[in-house]
C-alpha cells in the first residue's frame, strides 16, 4: 500500500476514532545484547536482531494506543468502509519503526550502535525463516527450525535487520 492511500485510510479511521495519532518512530531502542553477538554484528555473520514477543518487548517496541484502536475497530462497520478487514492491521500497524539500536552489556562496559533498515512482528515458521534468510542473509530461524525438527512450534518474535555500523565504544 503507498503511502498516500495509507494515510488516507488511516486519517479516516482517526477520525471516527476522536483522537488518533500516527505511531510515533523510535530514534534510538537501547537493548541488552551479549558481546558475541554484537561481535558477530560486527564481523557480519549476525544481520537480524530478534526479541520474543512478550509484555517487555510489547510495550517498547508497540504504539499501545494503536493496539487498543485496533481491537476496538476490527469489526466496526465504518472502518469496514474505509478498508477491506484484511487491510486494517497494515493502516492501523501498531508496530513502530525503529531508526537505531544501542546495544550493550549490563554494565555498559562496551556498546554498539547500528542503523535498523527494517523491524516488525512476524509469525516465525518456515516460509518467514526463509524470507528472513533470503531478504537479509540471517539464518539464525532456519538454524533454529532445522535443530527442532519434529519438536519445532511457530512463534511470535519482533525481528530488527540490522544496517550500517554507526558508533563502537570498547568492542
Amino acid at each position: 500500500m503507498e503511502y498516500e492511500e495509507w494515510k488516507r485510510k488511516f486519517d479516516a479511521i482517526a477520525k471516527i476514532h476522536g483522537t488518533l495519532e500516527e505511531p510515533q518512530e523510535i530514534e534510538v531502542l537501547d537493548l541488552i545484547m551479549s558481546k558475541q553477538n554484537a561481535e558477530d554484528i560486527i564481523n557480519g555473520s549476525k544481520k537480524v536482531e530478534f526479541r520474543d514477543f512478550t509484555d517487555f518487548y510489547i510495550k517498547r517496541v508497540m504504539d499501545m494506543e494503536i493496539v487498543n484502536v485496533l481491537d476496538c475497530y476490527k469489526d466496526n462497520e465504518q472502518v469496514k468502509a474505509i478498508c477491506a478487514p484484511e487491510e486494517v492491521e497494515d493502516v492501523l500497524d501498531p508496530v513502530r519503526i525503529v531508526r537505531q539500536i544501542h546495544f550493550h552489556n549490563y554494565n555498559n562496559t562496551w556498546s554498539l550502535d547500528v542503523e535498523c533498515i527494517d523491524n516488525d512482528l512476524v509469525w516465525v515458521d518456515e516460509e518467514i525463516a526463509e524470507w528472513l534468510y533470503e531478504e537479509y542473509g540471517d539464518s539464525e530461524c532456519l538454524r533454529y527450525i532445522e535443530k527442532e525438527e519434529e519438536n519445532f512450534k511457530p512463534f511470535y518474535v519482533f525481528y530488527f535487520a540490522i544496517g550500517k555500523i554507526i558508533k563502537r565504544v570498547n568492542i
